[in-house]
């Protein structure tokens, strides 16, 4: 779940994903802990319920879950990815008031909270645990919960947890856990015929044929949404190039391969292999995006930019950093000279990124209306 959007599930906040990260050592723990503190509690005090009936959810759905005590108390919301990885839903930097009053339904999130909880990879079973207890929990933080949009549980939160709620047991807590499942949408729809011919090409003396394909669905940042079918279609275009196109070799970079050092070293690898008169196709599907111009090379006063796996937003010197700027690509295509180069670039401000190769006599000379055939 991801815009608190904690995914898999990802935290999404308006478009801010966080993605429940890589499997952790003492993830699991954490929700051994939680699953003990809850088995400790009260059961049937406290009703957790979310929207889908079934609760089965497909990627990009959004999940509402819904809490009513029968006590007044301190309402604690976490979510336990697929991965073990554990973070505070609720209180949270839109929904900072967690009492709730006896009988009293609420959502998370409210009906006017700036987020939303969507479902991102990673996929599988989930668990959402509520707690609400009679005075608010010492062993969480409650200015860090409230100043961002998924706080992490850690083990030490954990044992904190656990060691407060024997502490407390003669309070009552309560509690309620719901599994849910969660699962990539069915791209089998968009997968090449079967029928298609292919072409068998043995390299030759000739004029040969490489390419790069790039695709990204999920970034490293959390600032970054995810997307939906950029993955699969850089698979099946380097699938149609390799099998039908006669394509030599086709490097094939994504998700977390999708680094800025792997494009660079990804085109350093074309020039290798390739010689004057070959065609070498890049083909780059994700976001897009634009940032000011430092160089003052720009009319408009915008650089574009193809946004990388490692790509961070967080400052104008991290994206210089981090992401192929037009400024660098248009020097990385300069390595082909004497090569016809095809850029197509699937994202955000495309034109913009590519805009720098206009200028080249090299570029412009460039034909590609054989891209198809055999010769």
């Amino acid at each position: 779940m991801k815009s608190l959007i904690v995914t898999t599930a990802a935290l999404l906040v308006g478009m801010l994903v966080l993605t429940a990260g890589a499997h952790d050592k003492g993830t699991r723990s954490v929700v051994k802990a939680l699953e003990a503190v809850a088995a400790e509690s009260l059961a049937g005090k406290v009703q957790l319920d979310v929207n889908h009936a079934n609760r089965i959810y497909q990627e990009n759905e959004h999940l509402v879950a819904s809490i009513q005590s029968a006590r007044s108390g301190y309402l604690y919301l976490f979510y336990a990815g697929p991965n073990g990885r554990v973070v505070t839903v609720f209180p949270n930097e839109w929904q900072t008031e967690n009492h709730i009053s006896a009988g009293v339904k609420i959502t998370v999130p409210g009906p006017t909270a700036g987020f939303q909880l969507r479902v991102r990879a990673p996929f599988g079973v989930e668990k959402l645990i509520a707690i609400v207890s009679p005075t608010p929990l010492k062993s969480l933080d409650y200015r860090s919960l409230t100043a961002n949009g998924a706080e992490p549980v850690t083990h030490l939160h954990a044992q904190k947890l656990q060691a407060e709620s024997k502490q407390q047991r003669s309070l009552k807590w309560s509690s309620a856990e719901v599994m849910v499942r969660t699962r990539s949408v069915d791209v089998s729809q968009y997968s090449v015929p079967a029928s298609t011919p292919k072409i068998n090409r043995t390299p030759s003396s000739g004029p040969r044929r490489f390419a790069l394909c790039v695709g990204l669905n999920h970034y490293y940042s959390s600032s970054i949404p995810s997307l939906k079918a950029c993955v699969n279609d850089a698979r099946q275009m380097a699938h149609v190039l390799e099998n039908h196109c006669g394509f030599e070799k086709v490097i094939v970079l994504l998700d977390e391969k999708a680094t800025l050092g792997n494009i660079r070293l990804a085109f350093r690898q074309l020039n290798a292999w390739s010689r004057n008169g070959d065609l070498i196709v890049h083909y780059h599907s994700g976001h897009g995006a634009r940032c000011a111009d430092v160089s003052g090379d720009e009319t408009d006063g915008l650089d574009e930019y193809l946004v990388t796996y490692n790509g961070e937003r967080r400052s104008i010197t991290a994206i210089r950093n981090t992401m192929l700027l037009d400024d660098e690509y248009d020097r990385m295509v300069g390595l082909f000279t004497g090569r016809r180069f095809v850029s197509i670039l699937d994202t955000c401000y495309s034109s913009g990124a590519a805009k720098g190769l206009n200028d080249r006599a090299d570029v412009n000379q460039r034909r590609v209306t054989d891209f198809f055939s055999k010769s």
